[in-house]
């Protein structure tokens, strides 16, 4: 079975790209994680309990409690029901596009951009921890997801590496270890 998808062949902002003589960086383009990786990342490098104790404190954590709990704990908890659908988009293929790496990759031209720095939402948040154990292995897992899934288009796609600059030892020793392919890093701060 063949799905057509509803892509136009040549963009306005590929055809004003077609015009330029130089290239295009975009230096902003977000992108999102598939969480059930990242957490198998963040399992082999911190454990089951660190991911379970970072499941309950992701933002938007209540979206795995609201079903768990009674009546009255969501009552007394004030927890919300999540959406059905966390990103909702007339669009579902710019849906899957930031969160697949290939997929973004193949899209670029469209975009009329040559080269994009990638600014995944884990690792703009991971270097914001308070818990010090927790930061040093999120970030960890987070830089070697995008390392992973990144490294086959780094001709046209290069993702932040988170870094923890809570103490100069983290920051340095979580630097040493991004120096295996990113060219930006996202610096947090205490």
């Amino acid at each position: 079975m063949t799905i057509a998808l509803d892509r136009p062949q040549k963009t306005k902002s590929a055809q004003i790209r077609e015009k330029l003589g130089y290239p295009i960086i975009d230096t902003d383009v977000h992108t999102q994680e598939f969480e059930p990786a990242v957490l198998d990342y963040l399992e082999q490098i911190g454990g089951t309990a660190l991911v379970e104790r970072f499941k309950e404190n992701l933002p938007g954590s209540s979206r795995f409690k609201w079903y768990k709990q009674t009546w009255e704990e969501r009552f007394a908890y004030r927890t919300n029901r999540p959406n059905w659908w966390g990103r909702p988009t007339k669009n579902t293929l710019n849906l899957a596009t930031i969160s697949l790496p290939k997929l973004l990759h193949e899209r670029l031209q469209e975009t009329g951009t040559d080269f994009a720095v990638v600014y995944p939402n884990l690792a703009t948040m991971a270097p914001n921890i308070g818990n010090e154990e927790m930061r040093r292995a999120v970030c960890r897992a987070v830089n070697t997801y995008h390392a992973d899934i990144f490294r086959p288009y780094s001709d046209r796609l290069t993702p932040i590496a988170a870094i923890p600059l809570h103490t100069p030892e983290e920051g340095i020793e979580e630097l040493e270890y991004a120096l295996l392919g990113f060219r930006f890093r996202s610096l947090g701060c205490a």
